[in-house]
């Protein structure tokens, strides 16, 4: 504490006696500034962040001030709370920072990173074409616009048959879907996250005996709820999906089976992976066109191929589109999983995964199979138009994509994992922006 007198000084620097009429004042200096300055509390939206500032101060604290980046000062009310509501964009990354000022007017700032979120969609499937959400493709692929890039790059997380507020959809939970694409008239195509469950240890095989065509397998009729547990006598003939115990949301009379869409699921009879050259090989465009009965391609050789086979002996044929089947409920197709992953499809420039030549960017596709249960490599079944493939030896095939974007034939007796696949109806209403974090919600 200090006595202060006042005094008079004129222009010539005549300093006068003490002023009449004053009396002697105590003041403090201030020479600390304020300390414990944190910033907590903080929430966003698409276009506002609020933040909670504290502080404390040796003499008192007069204001609490909050800015993101360069922007201008937001005062903080009384308990500290700070919001900046203007200046902010969407799903945008700012420094923000917050500062103490006592009544000295010394202050302490600190800072913090805080992202505005992205604004949530309320549509349908149409609508979300011109919303576009990270990752889908700006034209069409094939049939639909479609989902490319790695895991972390695509927005494309959607929860179905959750309609609970106390039940939180997170990655791992059976409710949570990926979004493959939206067809032109608004239907959203889904594949189920995580792989169907095993009940009482039976594996989900194709068919017991030779009826590899999808329609007549025992898998097709398992997942889409009509297998009657006599079928052929396997006893593993019962109901893995729709109108199964596991998946009471997927019962045929429920809401939410009804807002699935019926389509036509295409299967042939080209035992192509067998074959050289290997029409597999084409890129996802190409391998969609061969896959819908667009495109001529080779499918053996007269006598088996060899590097001198003359092109006047190569098999061509195109697959036959009328082999399809109605129904709700299928499995990804092999032009599915090329175009996840072709990222320069504004150019035109897919490649394809086999064989192996493009083993790291097939890996990081988002829709590349996965368990975190297993260690080793996942085979998951896939639905090929090769589907009925030839009698090898006796024995029947089927096809699975791995780990690793290898497709490989099994023995229609093996059991491998399965993820289901079906349209959602384009009057179907979502809600969210997609990213694991929030997802987007079927609503109920």
């Amino acid at each position: 504490s200090k006595t202060i007198n006042a005094y008079l000084k004129d222009r010539a620097n005549n300093i006068s006696s003490v002023v009449a009429n004053t009396s002697n004042k105590t003041i403090t200096l201030d020479t600390i500034n304020p300390s414990e300055v944190s910033i907590s509390d903080e929430e966003s939206t698409e276009s506002s962040i609020t933040i909670k500032i504290n502080g404390k101060d040796n003499l008192g604290i007069k204001s609490k001030e909050c800015k993101a980046g360069n922007g201008k000062w937001f005062t903080a009310s009384d308990d500290g709370t700070c919001t900046i509501d203007s200046g902010l964009e969407e799903d945008t990354e700012y420094t923000v920072t917050g500062r103490v000022i006592d009544v000295s007017g010394r202050y302490t700032e600190t800072s913090t990173r805080v992202s505005t979120i992205s604004k949530k969609f309320n549509g349908t499937g149409k609508e979300l074409i011109d919303y576009g959400p990270r990752g889908i493709s700006t034209k069409i692929l094939g049939d639909m616009y479609r989902f490319v890039g790695t895991k972390a790059d695509v927005d494309n997380w959607i929860c179905f048959g959750y309609n609970n507020a106390e039940t939180d959809c997170t990655e791992d939970s059976e409710y949570m879907y990926r979004i493959i694409g939206i067809t032109p008239e608004g239907e959203l195509k889904i594949i189920k996250n995580k792989i169907l469950k095993e009940e009482e240890e039976i594996e989900f095989i194709w068919d017991p005996s030779n009826y590899s065509t999808w329609n007549n397998s025992l898998l097709f009729k398992r997942l889409n709820g009509i297998s009657n547990g006599t079928t052929k006598g396997y006893e593993g003939d019962t109901n893995i999906f729709v109108d199964s115990k596991g998946y009471p949301y997927m019962s045929s009379s429920s809401d939410w089976y009804k807002k699935i869409s019926e389509h036509n699921w295409w299967y042939g009879d080209i035992p192509s992976l067998w074959d050289e050259p290997n029409p597999y090989d084409l890129p996802a465009d190409q391998m969609y066109l061969a896959e819908t009965g667009q495109l001529e391609i080779i499918v053996g050789c007269v006598g088996g191929c060899d590097a001198d086979i003359p092109e006047d002996d190569y098999i061509i044929q195109k697959w036959d589109p009328s082999q399809r089947v109605n129904a709700k409920i299928g499995l990804m197709y092999i032009h599915d999983f090329y175009f996840s992953y072709s990222l320069d499809y504004m150019n035109n420039n897919y490649i394809a995964c086999w064989p192996l030549g493009s083993e790291e960017l097939c890996t990081e596709s988002w829709l590349i199979p996965t368990d975190p249960e297993e260690e080793d490599s996942v085979w998951e079944s896939i639905l090929v138009r090769d589907s009925e493939s030839r009698n090898l030896g006796g024995v029947f095939l089927y096809y699975t994509l791995n780990s690793f974007g290898e497709h490989q034939s099994w023995p229609l007796d093996s059991g491998w994992s399965v993820r289901p696949v079906f349209y959602l109806s384009n009057t179907v209403k979502i809600v969210g922006s997609g990213p694991v974090s929030d997802p987007f919600i079927v609503q109920a």
